[in-house]
């Protein structure tokens, strides 16, 4: 079950990547908690599902996400900063990604899509 529910997912970003138009972070909102909130996402964050797919979330000092699946670009769109949790859209904006605060190099990663959630914890590069 897991397995299938893997590979839908990984079938939907590879169909999201497919149609990303522009290698920016187009469309993104401004985040609302204070930058110093931000400053503890900044870096360049990385991790691996069972099944091969490799998910790439690099955040610059501005705050701003870019996020890659399989080595891919996806748009990024509403990124938010509340609290310890970064959110953002991903691909056509029917993918939520997830990011609580990191701590000791790791960062918890949720993606959320059509009723389906896919933890992973990213590392820091």
């Amino acid at each position: 079950m897991i397995r299938r529910a893997l590979a839908l997912v990984a079938a939907g970003l590879l169909v999201s990547a497919c149609n990303t138009t522009s290698g920016t972070s187009s469309g993104a909102t401004a985040a609302t908690a204070a930058p110093s909130a931000q400053s503890a996402f900044v870096g360049d964050w990385s991790g691996k599902f069972a099944t091969g797919n490799s998910v790439r979330v690099t955040i610059s000092g501005s705050g701003s996400p870019t996020y890659y699946y399989n080595g891919r670009m996806n748009a990024v769109s509403s990124f938010k900063v509340s609290g310890d949790t970064m959110s953002f859209r991903v691909g056509r904006g029917t993918g939520l990604v997830t990011l609580k605060a990191p701590a000791g190099g790791k960062m918890a990663y949720i993606y959320q899509e059509g009723g389906e959630t896919h933890p992973l914890t990213l590392s820091k590069s």
